[in-house]
Protein backbone atom coordinates (compact mmCIF):
# COMPACT_ATOMS: atom_id res chain seq x y z
CA UNK A 1 0.00 0.00 0.00
CA UNK A 2 2.70 2.87 1.03
CA UNK A 3 4.81 1.91 -2.08
CA UNK A 4 1.46 2.55 -4.02
CA UNK A 5 1.20 5.50 -2.30
CA UNK A 6 4.56 6.68 -2.84
CA UNK A 7 4.60 5.97 -6.31
CA UNK A 8 1.17 8.04 -7.34
CA UNK A 9 2.69 11.09 -5.02
CA UNK A 10 5.53 10.89 -7.34
CA UNK A 11 3.44 10.96 -10.71
CA UNK A 12 0.91 13.18 -9.03
CA UNK A 13 3.54 16.13 -8.07
CA UNK A 14 6.00 15.67 -10.91
CA UNK A 15 4.09 18.75 -13.22
CA UNK A 16 3.32 20.50 -10.15
CA UNK A 17 7.13 20.58 -8.93
CA UNK A 18 8.51 21.29 -12.28
CA UNK A 19 6.17 23.76 -13.05
CA UNK A 20 6.80 25.84 -10.54
CA UNK A 21 10.73 25.28 -9.47
CA UNK A 22 11.00 28.75 -7.68
CA UNK A 23 7.86 28.38 -5.36
CA UNK A 24 7.27 27.82 -1.85
CA UNK A 25 4.43 25.58 -2.78
CA UNK A 26 7.29 23.05 -4.61
CA UNK A 27 10.24 23.33 -1.77
CA UNK A 28 7.63 21.97 0.53
CA UNK A 29 6.38 19.07 -1.68
CA UNK A 30 9.97 18.31 -2.73
CA UNK A 31 10.38 17.87 1.25
CA UNK A 32 7.53 15.85 1.74
CA UNK A 33 7.90 13.42 -0.93
CA UNK A 34 11.65 13.04 0.55
CA UNK A 35 9.96 12.22 3.62
CA UNK A 36 7.15 9.45 2.09
CA UNK A 37 10.29 7.84 -0.05
CA UNK A 38 12.38 7.42 3.54
CA UNK A 39 9.33 6.45 5.77
CA UNK A 40 7.89 2.93 5.44
CA UNK A 41 6.10 3.56 8.48
CA UNK A 42 4.52 6.58 7.71
CA UNK A 43 0.69 7.15 8.38
CA UNK A 44 -0.95 6.38 4.83
CA UNK A 45 -2.70 9.54 3.08
CA UNK A 46 -4.12 10.28 0.07
CA UNK A 47 -2.14 11.27 -3.16
CA UNK A 48 -2.38 15.07 -3.09
CA UNK A 49 -3.83 16.12 -6.65
CA UNK A 50 -2.53 18.63 -9.38
CA UNK A 51 -4.51 21.20 -8.54
CA UNK A 52 -2.64 21.98 -5.06
CA UNK A 53 -1.90 25.28 -4.45
CA UNK A 54 0.18 26.79 -1.97
CA UNK A 55 -2.76 27.07 0.63
CA UNK A 56 -3.16 23.53 0.88
CA UNK A 57 0.66 22.37 0.36
CA UNK A 58 -0.29 21.91 4.54
CA UNK A 59 -3.13 20.58 5.23
CA UNK A 60 -3.09 19.21 9.07
CA UNK A 61 -0.63 18.62 12.02
CA UNK A 62 0.06 14.95 9.81
CA UNK A 63 1.14 17.13 6.78
CA UNK A 64 3.26 19.80 9.08
CA UNK A 65 5.19 16.75 10.46
CA UNK A 66 5.77 15.42 7.12
CA UNK A 67 7.46 18.49 5.59
CA UNK A 68 9.93 19.47 8.87
CA UNK A 69 10.31 15.14 8.92
CA UNK A 70 11.47 15.54 5.38
CA UNK A 71 14.38 17.59 5.82
CA UNK A 72 15.88 15.57 8.61
CA UNK A 73 15.74 12.73 5.74
CA UNK A 74 17.36 15.13 3.22
CA UNK A 75 20.07 15.64 5.61
CA UNK A 76 20.34 12.17 6.31
CA UNK A 77 20.12 11.01 2.78
CA UNK A 78 21.70 14.10 1.21
CA UNK A 79 21.97 17.56 1.77
CA UNK A 80 23.43 18.64 5.14
CA UNK A 81 27.55 18.81 4.92
CA UNK A 82 28.01 15.57 2.69
CA UNK A 83 26.42 13.41 5.64
CA UNK A 84 25.51 10.67 3.63
CA UNK A 85 29.84 10.16 3.42
CA UNK A 86 30.35 11.75 7.01
CA UNK A 87 32.08 14.55 5.44
CA UNK A 88 32.21 17.01 7.45
CA UNK A 89 33.76 14.25 10.05
CA UNK A 90 36.23 13.03 6.99
CA UNK A 91 36.60 16.07 5.20
CA UNK A 92 37.54 18.55 8.03
CA UNK A 93 39.03 15.54 10.14
CA UNK A 94 41.42 15.58 7.07
CA UNK A 95 41.99 19.43 7.23
CA UNK A 96 42.98 19.44 10.54
CA UNK A 97 45.77 16.80 12.59
CA UNK A 98 43.25 13.90 12.80
CA UNK A 99 42.95 11.82 9.61
CA UNK A 100 45.29 10.57 6.25
CA UNK A 101 43.83 9.03 3.19
CA UNK A 102 44.07 6.02 0.68
CA UNK A 103 42.71 8.58 -1.76
CA UNK A 104 44.14 9.78 -4.87
CA UNK A 105 41.88 12.32 -5.77
CA UNK A 106 42.84 15.80 -6.11
CA UNK A 107 40.31 17.46 -3.89
CA UNK A 108 40.93 14.93 -1.31
CA UNK A 109 44.83 15.37 -1.46
CA UNK A 110 43.83 19.52 -1.11
CA UNK A 111 42.08 18.80 2.40
CA UNK A 112 45.06 16.80 3.27
CA UNK A 113 47.78 19.37 2.79
CA UNK A 114 44.65 22.03 4.30
CA UNK A 115 45.72 23.96 0.66
CA UNK A 116 42.28 24.30 -1.09
CA UNK A 117 41.44 25.99 -4.01
CA UNK A 118 37.53 27.58 -4.74
CA UNK A 119 37.45 24.58 -7.52
CA UNK A 120 37.62 21.84 -5.02
CA UNK A 121 34.02 19.70 -5.27
CA UNK A 122 34.32 19.10 -2.16
CA UNK A 123 34.23 22.62 -0.30
CA UNK A 124 31.39 23.63 -2.78
CA UNK A 125 29.00 20.77 -1.30
CA UNK A 126 29.09 21.95 1.99
CA UNK A 127 28.19 25.50 0.60
CA UNK A 128 25.43 24.72 -1.65
CA UNK A 129 23.98 21.84 -0.35
CA UNK A 130 23.69 24.05 3.15
CA UNK A 131 22.07 27.05 1.26
CA UNK A 132 19.57 24.21 -0.31
CA UNK A 133 18.25 23.24 3.03
CA UNK A 134 17.94 26.53 4.19
CA UNK A 135 16.07 27.61 0.97
CA UNK A 136 13.46 24.49 2.24
CA UNK A 137 13.59 25.87 6.38
CA UNK A 138 12.92 29.55 5.04
CA UNK A 139 9.65 27.84 3.01
CA UNK A 140 8.51 25.90 5.59
CA UNK A 141 8.11 28.87 8.30
CA UNK A 142 6.80 31.10 5.83
CA UNK A 143 3.62 28.71 5.23
CA UNK A 144 3.51 27.79 8.41
CA UNK A 145 2.97 31.38 10.37
CA UNK A 146 -0.48 32.11 8.78
CA UNK A 147 -1.71 28.47 8.43
CA UNK A 148 -4.78 27.92 10.17
CA UNK A 149 -4.91 24.52 9.14
CA UNK A 150 -2.20 23.17 11.78
CA UNK A 151 -2.84 23.52 15.38
CA UNK A 152 -1.14 26.10 17.09
CA UNK A 153 0.97 23.46 19.59
CA UNK A 154 2.20 21.55 16.55
CA UNK A 155 3.00 24.85 14.49
CA UNK A 156 4.49 26.46 17.25
CA UNK A 157 7.42 23.14 17.90
CA UNK A 158 7.68 22.83 14.11
CA UNK A 159 8.42 26.50 13.39
CA UNK A 160 10.76 26.48 16.68
CA UNK A 161 12.62 23.78 14.74
CA UNK A 162 12.79 25.41 11.55
CA UNK A 163 14.40 28.09 13.10
CA UNK A 164 16.80 25.74 15.42
CA UNK A 165 17.83 24.29 12.43
CA UNK A 166 18.38 27.79 10.40
CA UNK A 167 20.75 28.63 13.11
CA UNK A 168 22.47 25.00 12.98
CA UNK A 169 23.24 25.65 9.33
CA UNK A 170 24.40 29.54 9.85
CA UNK A 171 26.58 28.37 12.59
CA UNK A 172 28.18 25.94 10.44
CA UNK A 173 28.94 27.69 7.57
CA UNK A 174 30.45 30.69 9.29
CA UNK A 175 32.55 28.87 10.48
CA UNK A 176 33.61 26.97 8.06
CA UNK A 177 34.00 29.97 5.59
CA UNK A 178 33.27 32.97 7.23
CA UNK A 179 31.65 35.92 6.21
CA UNK A 180 28.52 34.29 4.33
CA UNK A 181 24.86 35.64 3.34
CA UNK A 182 22.36 35.65 6.09
CA UNK A 183 18.95 33.48 4.21
CA UNK A 184 16.14 34.25 5.99
CA UNK A 185 14.24 34.26 3.27
CA UNK A 186 12.69 31.77 0.93
CA UNK A 187 12.50 34.34 -2.29
CA UNK A 188 14.65 32.63 -4.65
CA UNK A 189 15.00 35.63 -6.69
CA UNK A 190 16.85 37.52 -3.48
CA UNK A 191 18.91 34.60 -2.23
CA UNK A 192 20.51 34.38 -6.00
CA UNK A 193 21.71 37.74 -5.34
CA UNK A 194 22.90 38.10 -2.16
CA UNK A 195 25.94 39.78 0.02
CA UNK A 196 27.84 38.19 2.68
CA UNK A 197 27.18 39.78 6.09
CA UNK A 198 30.06 39.58 9.09
CA UNK A 199 30.40 36.80 11.09
CA UNK A 200 29.31 39.34 14.00
CA UNK A 201 25.91 39.23 12.03
CA UNK A 202 26.04 35.84 11.44
CA UNK A 203 26.29 34.93 14.92
CA UNK A 204 23.24 37.86 15.96
CA UNK A 205 20.83 35.89 13.81
CA UNK A 206 21.94 32.86 15.07
CA UNK A 207 21.10 34.02 18.62
CA UNK A 208 18.18 35.69 17.95
CA UNK A 209 16.46 32.25 15.37
CA UNK A 210 18.00 29.99 18.66
CA UNK A 211 16.26 32.50 21.45
CA UNK A 212 12.85 32.38 19.37
CA UNK A 213 13.04 28.82 19.22
CA UNK A 214 13.53 28.18 22.88
CA UNK A 215 10.12 29.69 23.31
CA UNK A 216 8.11 27.77 20.72
CA UNK A 217 9.65 23.67 21.06
CA UNK A 218 8.79 21.60 23.44
CA UNK A 219 11.01 20.94 26.56
CA UNK A 220 10.54 16.97 26.82
CA UNK A 221 10.44 14.32 23.51
CA UNK A 222 6.48 13.53 23.60
CA UNK A 223 5.82 14.88 20.42
CA UNK A 224 8.38 12.14 19.19
CA UNK A 225 6.66 9.18 20.85
CA UNK A 226 10.16 9.28 23.68
CA UNK A 227 12.34 9.54 20.54
CA UNK A 228 15.39 11.93 20.36
CA UNK A 229 15.15 11.87 16.88
CA UNK A 230 13.20 15.61 16.49
CA UNK A 231 15.14 18.40 18.24
CA UNK A 232 13.26 19.54 21.55
CA UNK A 233 14.58 22.83 23.20
CA UNK A 234 17.30 21.55 24.64
CA UNK A 235 18.97 20.94 21.17
CA UNK A 236 18.42 24.94 20.91
CA UNK A 237 20.28 25.45 24.41
CA UNK A 238 23.09 22.92 23.65
CA UNK A 239 23.91 24.71 20.71
CA UNK A 240 23.44 28.19 22.82
CA UNK A 241 26.05 26.96 24.62
CA UNK A 242 28.28 26.16 22.07
CA UNK A 243 27.75 29.64 20.07
CA UNK A 244 29.03 31.58 22.99
CA UNK A 245 31.74 29.68 23.96
CA UNK A 246 32.96 30.20 20.35
CA UNK A 247 32.05 34.33 20.64
CA UNK A 248 33.89 34.15 24.42
CA UNK A 249 30.48 35.06 26.52
CA UNK A 250 32.18 32.48 29.02
CA UNK A 251 28.99 33.15 31.76
CA UNK A 252 26.28 32.70 29.06
CA UNK A 253 28.25 29.40 27.71
CA UNK A 254 28.19 28.01 31.47
CA UNK A 255 24.87 29.15 32.51
CA UNK A 256 23.08 27.20 29.03
CA UNK A 257 25.29 24.53 29.60
CA UNK A 258 24.41 24.06 33.29
CA UNK A 259 20.50 24.08 32.37
CA UNK A 260 21.29 20.76 30.48
CA UNK A 261 23.98 19.03 32.78
CA UNK A 262 21.38 19.93 36.02
CA UNK A 263 18.60 18.34 33.30
CA UNK A 264 17.49 14.59 34.46
CA UNK A 265 16.58 13.66 31.21
CA UNK A 266 20.42 13.53 30.12
CA UNK A 267 23.04 11.56 31.80
CA UNK A 268 26.11 10.27 30.29
CA UNK A 269 26.22 6.60 29.82
CA UNK A 270 28.38 4.60 31.97
CA UNK A 271 29.05 1.99 29.27
CA UNK A 272 30.85 3.82 26.78
CA UNK A 273 29.25 1.72 23.95
CA UNK A 274 26.04 3.03 24.89
CA UNK A 275 26.98 6.31 23.63
CA UNK A 276 25.75 6.24 20.52
CA UNK A 277 23.22 3.78 20.30
CA UNK A 278 19.44 4.74 19.40
CA UNK A 279 18.62 4.48 23.38
CA UNK A 280 21.56 6.43 24.44
CA UNK A 281 20.22 8.67 27.35
CA UNK A 282 23.56 11.19 26.67
CA UNK A 283 21.79 11.85 23.47
CA UNK A 284 20.61 14.97 23.42
CA UNK A 285 19.59 15.17 19.87
CA UNK A 286 19.76 12.50 17.37
CA UNK A 287 18.97 11.83 13.70
CA UNK A 288 17.31 8.24 12.53
CA UNK A 289 19.47 6.46 9.57
CA UNK A 290 17.23 6.93 6.31
CA UNK A 291 19.50 5.12 3.39
CA UNK A 292 18.09 1.52 2.60
CA UNK A 293 20.71 -0.02 4.75
CA UNK A 294 19.91 2.13 8.06
CA UNK A 295 23.03 2.38 8.98
CA UNK A 296 24.82 5.83 10.32
CA UNK A 297 27.15 7.49 7.47
CA UNK A 298 30.12 7.87 9.82
CA UNK A 299 30.18 4.37 9.94
CA UNK A 300 30.33 3.28 6.48
CA UNK A 301 33.16 5.62 5.91
CA UNK A 302 35.59 5.72 9.11
CA UNK A 303 35.26 1.94 9.92
CA UNK A 304 38.16 -0.11 8.48
CA UNK A 305 37.44 -3.80 7.73
CA UNK A 306 39.78 -3.99 5.26
CA UNK A 307 43.46 -1.61 4.33
CA UNK A 308 42.15 1.42 3.60
CA UNK A 309 41.24 2.09 -0.37
CA UNK A 310 39.42 5.21 -1.92
CA UNK A 311 37.48 7.22 0.05
CA UNK A 312 38.59 5.16 3.29
CA UNK A 313 40.30 7.35 6.01
CA UNK A 314 42.08 6.28 9.34
CA UNK A 315 44.22 7.94 12.09
CA UNK A 316 47.53 9.90 11.98
CA UNK A 317 49.97 7.66 13.05
CA UNK A 318 50.28 9.59 16.46
CA UNK A 319 47.19 10.20 16.85
CA UNK A 320 46.84 7.01 19.66
CA UNK A 321 50.02 8.41 21.31
CA UNK A 322 47.43 11.42 22.39
CA UNK A 323 45.50 8.67 25.18
CA UNK A 324 47.07 8.11 28.63
CA UNK A 325 47.18 4.59 29.64
CA UNK A 326 44.06 2.82 30.17
CA UNK A 327 41.77 5.46 28.53
CA UNK A 328 38.32 3.29 27.70
CA UNK A 329 37.65 5.67 25.00
CA UNK A 330 40.83 4.28 23.16
CA UNK A 331 39.34 0.56 24.28
CA UNK A 332 35.57 0.92 23.31
CA UNK A 333 36.34 4.18 20.46
CA UNK A 334 39.30 3.68 18.81
CA UNK A 335 39.30 0.27 16.66
CA UNK A 336 42.54 -1.23 14.68
CA UNK A 337 42.92 -2.56 11.30
CA UNK A 338 46.31 -4.71 10.67
CA UNK A 339 47.17 -5.20 7.24
CA UNK A 340 48.65 -8.83 6.89
CA UNK A 341 50.00 -8.14 3.49
CA UNK A 342 51.95 -5.13 4.43
CA UNK A 343 52.74 -5.56 8.35
CA UNK A 344 50.66 -1.54 8.07
CA UNK A 345 48.88 -0.93 11.27
CA UNK A 346 45.52 1.52 10.60
CA UNK A 347 44.00 2.64 13.42
CA UNK A 348 40.29 4.39 12.51
CA UNK A 349 37.07 5.55 14.47
CA UNK A 350 34.87 2.86 15.86
CA UNK A 351 32.63 5.18 17.94
CA UNK A 352 29.73 3.87 15.35
CA UNK A 353 30.29 0.08 15.18
CA UNK A 354 27.77 -0.69 12.24
CA UNK A 355 29.14 -1.46 9.02
CA UNK A 356 27.84 -3.36 6.25
CA UNK A 357 30.70 -5.67 6.90
CA UNK A 358 29.96 -6.15 10.26
CA UNK A 359 27.33 -7.96 11.93
CA UNK A 360 25.52 -6.23 14.59
CA UNK A 361 22.12 -5.76 15.38
CA UNK A 362 22.20 -3.15 18.13
CA UNK A 363 20.67 0.03 16.60
CA UNK A 364 22.48 3.11 15.99
CA UNK A 365 21.19 6.74 15.38
CA UNK A 366 23.63 9.76 14.49
CA UNK A 367 24.69 11.62 17.42
CA UNK A 368 24.39 15.68 16.68
CA UNK A 369 24.82 16.99 20.66
CA UNK A 370 25.22 15.44 23.23
CA UNK A 371 25.83 15.89 27.32
CA UNK A 372 29.88 15.15 27.38
CA UNK A 373 30.63 17.88 24.89
CA UNK A 374 28.40 20.25 27.38
CA UNK A 375 30.32 19.07 30.54
CA UNK A 376 33.32 20.30 28.16
CA UNK A 377 31.74 23.46 27.48
CA UNK A 378 31.09 24.75 30.86
CA UNK A 379 34.71 23.59 32.35
CA UNK A 380 36.01 25.92 29.33
CA UNK A 381 34.21 28.24 30.07
CA UNK A 382 34.32 27.75 33.97
CA UNK A 383 38.39 27.71 33.61
CA UNK A 384 37.87 31.73 31.42
CA UNK A 385 36.14 32.88 34.35
CA UNK A 386 38.65 31.66 36.65
CA UNK A 387 36.41 29.32 38.51
CA UNK A 388 39.26 26.90 39.03
CA UNK A 389 37.22 24.25 41.39
CA UNK A 390 34.42 24.19 39.52
CA UNK A 391 36.16 23.48 35.83
CA UNK A 392 38.54 21.01 37.44
CA UNK A 393 35.24 19.23 38.79
CA UNK A 394 33.32 19.14 35.21
CA UNK A 395 37.05 18.10 33.75
CA UNK A 396 37.00 15.68 35.79
CA UNK A 397 33.81 14.00 35.32
CA UNK A 398 34.89 13.47 31.39
CA UNK A 399 38.09 11.88 32.85
CA UNK A 400 36.45 9.52 35.26
CA UNK A 401 34.40 8.12 32.48
CA UNK A 402 37.15 7.26 30.17
CA UNK A 403 38.74 5.45 34.02
CA UNK A 404 41.38 8.33 34.10
CA UNK A 405 42.53 10.09 36.99
CA UNK A 406 41.80 13.65 38.14
CA UNK A 407 43.29 16.61 36.54
CA UNK A 408 46.31 18.08 37.86
CA UNK A 409 45.94 21.33 36.27
CA UNK A 410 45.76 24.19 38.88
CA UNK A 411 46.00 27.12 36.92
CA UNK A 412 43.39 28.20 34.44
CA UNK A 413 45.92 28.47 31.56
CA UNK A 414 46.96 24.32 32.31
CA UNK A 415 43.26 23.61 32.82
CA UNK A 416 42.40 25.40 29.11
CA UNK A 417 45.49 22.81 27.83
CA UNK A 418 43.71 19.92 29.39
CA UNK A 419 40.74 20.96 28.27
CA UNK A 420 41.65 20.94 24.64
CA UNK A 421 43.25 17.77 24.89
CA UNK A 422 40.38 15.85 26.47
CA UNK A 423 38.12 17.23 23.73
CA UNK A 424 40.47 16.09 20.77
CA UNK A 425 40.07 12.80 22.43
CA UNK A 426 36.27 12.78 23.59
CA UNK A 427 35.08 14.71 20.59
CA UNK A 428 36.86 12.73 17.69
CA UNK A 429 35.66 12.06 14.46
CA UNK A 430 32.92 14.03 15.40
CA UNK A 431 30.79 16.93 13.21
CA UNK A 432 34.55 18.44 12.99
CA UNK A 433 34.92 19.34 16.46
CA UNK A 434 38.37 18.91 16.70
CA UNK A 435 39.14 21.73 13.56
CA UNK A 436 36.40 24.04 15.39
CA UNK A 437 38.76 23.80 17.94
CA UNK A 438 41.80 24.74 16.47
CA UNK A 439 40.57 27.09 14.78
CA UNK A 440 38.72 29.15 17.58
CA UNK A 441 41.73 29.12 20.09
CA UNK A 442 44.03 30.07 17.63
CA UNK A 443 45.88 26.73 17.78
CA UNK A 444 45.68 26.01 14.13
CA UNK A 445 49.51 27.35 12.80
CA UNK A 446 51.48 26.03 15.47
CA UNK A 447 49.89 22.57 14.98
CA UNK A 448 49.51 22.51 11.62
CA UNK A 449 52.35 24.40 10.39
CA UNK A 450 55.18 21.52 11.90
CA UNK A 451 52.37 18.98 9.46
CA UNK A 452 51.82 20.36 6.41
CA UNK A 453 54.30 21.69 4.21
CA UNK A 454 51.60 24.24 2.64
CA UNK A 455 49.90 25.11 5.65
CA UNK A 456 49.12 29.15 5.67
CA UNK A 457 47.48 31.38 8.30
CA UNK A 458 44.64 32.21 5.63
CA UNK A 459 44.03 28.82 5.34
CA UNK A 460 42.16 29.19 8.25
CA UNK A 461 38.66 29.62 6.63
CA UNK A 462 37.71 27.63 3.62
CA UNK A 463 37.17 29.27 0.28
CA UNK A 464 33.87 30.29 -1.08
CA UNK A 465 33.30 27.92 -3.99
CA UNK A 466 34.18 29.49 -7.46
CA UNK A 467 31.31 28.11 -9.14
CA UNK A 468 28.98 30.41 -6.13
CA UNK A 469 30.87 33.35 -6.89
CA UNK A 470 30.25 32.81 -10.83
CA UNK A 471 26.43 32.69 -10.15
CA UNK A 472 26.33 35.65 -7.68
CA UNK A 473 29.42 38.13 -8.16
CA UNK A 474 27.86 39.65 -5.15
CA UNK A 475 29.46 37.20 -2.90
CA UNK A 476 32.73 38.87 -3.53
CA UNK A 477 35.57 39.93 -2.37
CA UNK A 478 36.69 36.04 -2.57
CA UNK A 479 38.15 35.08 1.37
CA UNK A 480 42.07 36.08 1.33
CA UNK A 481 44.92 33.65 0.58
CA UNK A 482 42.32 32.43 -2.36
Amino acid sequence: MMKNIKNDIKRGLQKVIFANSHSKLALILILFISFITSCEDFVEIDAPRNEIVRETAIVDDETAIAAVSGIYSKMMSGSSFNLPTGGLERLMGLYSDEFLSASIDENIFEYVESNLIASNNNSGGFWGTSFEVLLNINSLIEILQDNENVTQGTKNQIIGEAKFLRAFYHFYLTNLYGPIPIVTSSNVELNNTISRSSEEAVYNQITLDLTEALELMANNFDFISGKRIRPNRDAAIALLARVYLYAGDWQKAEDNATLLINNNLYNLESDLNNTFLATSNEAIWQLQPVLPDMLVPQAKFLLLTTAPTGNNIFFRETFHDEFEINDQRFTNWVGLFSDVTTGADYYFSFKYKNNANVTNTTQEYLIMFRLAEQYLIRAEARAQLGDISGSQSDLNVIRGRASLNDTSAVTANDLLDDIFQERQLELFAEWGHRWFDMKRTGRADEILSPLKTTWKSTNIILPIPEIEITNNPNLLPQNSGY
